[in-house]
């Protein structure tokens, strides 16, 4: 049952009020009417026309549709503060770019990292107790390291891990390129190979560039290994294109192929927003 109001805000002026009651009384016209019905929809009282009547079997003569009323406020408001008891909990891998261009300003003072680290420390607090988080950093491979990438924090709950966390994301310092396809892949393997039913199991990748590392440079194999629809089991992959040289495009394509989405934060002052976007998912 889907339900389409016309409202008009109370903010509006007496002519955008008139102009409102002008405009729903043509949508109530027959012809307007007619469109509706042929696209599938009840008319503005509830009844079906006959092409919609023939494909559900409804009989022809019929009641108009009532809609059932919506809760009270008080139930609303428990509902809302219940759902984050009630809710699936998450098991998220956090995949912070640490590249050099990550040094570059952000505005405020403060450097594209700097904002990073700030967005994701508020948005993992807001993150229930009992949701699991992990934290990779990655650039590319380092004296230190064969991979370009690094687990800093392993998986545990916020309730245990939230300092944890925080500091370790305080740590974070810039340094090297930007091997994504490799990352991203490993994340997903490391995340099917731990997969837990009983949960959301998700990762977030924030990066401000696009791939920088010629040893894996197939973003199409990329796609087939991230692809849900030729999984049994599989990790979504929740995208920030963070910076004027974040490639969104790519990240889309991802993202989507993984059955996740890709948010747009190549304005840096937006990063905050788009970080508790990204987590309300869980």
């Amino acid at each position: 049952m889907m339900d389409h109001p016309y409202a008009v805000l109370a903010s509006a002026t007496a002519e955008q009020q008139a102009a409102a009651a002008d405009f729903l009384a043509f949508l109530r016209e027959p012809a307007q009417q007619q469109r509706f019905a042929d696209l599938g929809f009840r008319d503005y009282q509830g009844r079906a026309g006959p092409a919609l009547s023939a494909a559900i079997g409804l009989p022809g003569a019929q009641p108009p549709l009532s809609l059932i009323d919506p809760p009270a406020p008080a139930v609303l408001s428990h509902m809302l503060t219940g759902w984050d008891e009630l809710r699936k909990k998450a098991r998220v891998l956090l995949v912070m770019d640490v590249s050099g261009s990550m040094d570059e300003p952000a505005g405020g003072g403060r450097t594209r990292l700097e904002a990073a680290k700030e967005a994701a420390i508020q948005g993992l607090a807001r993150l229930h107790p009992d949701d699991e988080v992990s934290l990779w950093q990655f650039s590319t491979e380092d004296a230190g390291g064969p991979q370009p990438y690094e687990q800093i924090v392993p998986f545990a709950a916020m309730r245990d891990n939230g300092e944890r966390l925080t500091a370790a994301i305080k740590g974070l310092h810039p340094e090297g390129g930007t091997a994504l396809y490799t990352t991203v892949r490993a994340a997903q393997r490391s995340m099917l190979e731990h997969y837990e039913t009983d949960r959301i199991n998700a990762i977030v990748v924030l990066t401000d560039g696009k791939n920088e590392y010629p040893r894996d440079n197939d973003l199409q194999a990329l796609l087939r290994d991230v692809n849900a629809d030729t999984l049994e089991r599989s990790v979504r992959v929740f995208a920030i294109a963070f910076g004027d040289k974040s490639d969104l495009t790519t990240l889309s394509s991802i993202a989507r192929a993984s059955r996740a989405a890709a948010y747009d934060a190549r304005n840096p002052s937006t990063i905050n927003d788009v970080f508790i976007s990204v987590l309300s998912n869980f």
